[in-house]
């Protein structure tokens, strides 16, 4: 199983997409952290709330995959509010917005 590992902090990135036997551990003071430019995550074929879309892929993304194992004491922070907001703003027609609060 292909492991990686890293100093403890704070890491900017934009799509990560988790392969067979991999297995990402994020000790306790370890931190990956979404970046806001959408050029960091790939437009993909989406289906998102029973409608097919492009859109940008996730943070943490395992599609087709197996044996794949994500663990540990560490954060993964999307700071999604971005996202979701252009979300909604696409759909002003739905009442209910279901969203983390900041």
């Amino acid at each position: 199983m292909a492991r990686w590992f890293s100093k403890r902090g704070t890491y900017l990135t934009g799509s990560l997409f988790l392969k067979s036997h991999t297995r990402l551990r994020l000790d306790e003071g370890f931190k990956i952290l979404g970046a806001q430019d959408q050029s960091a995550y790939p437009v993909m074929q989406a289906r998102i709330s029973r409608i097919e879309m492009k859109w940008p892929a996730a943070l943490i993304n395992v599609y087709a995959q197996t044996a794949v194992k994500i663990s540990g004491k560490g954060i993964i922070d999307g700071d999604g509010k971005k996202w979701w907001d252009r979300y909604w703003k696409m759909r002003p027609h739905s009442a209910t917005r279901r969203f983390p609060k900041a």
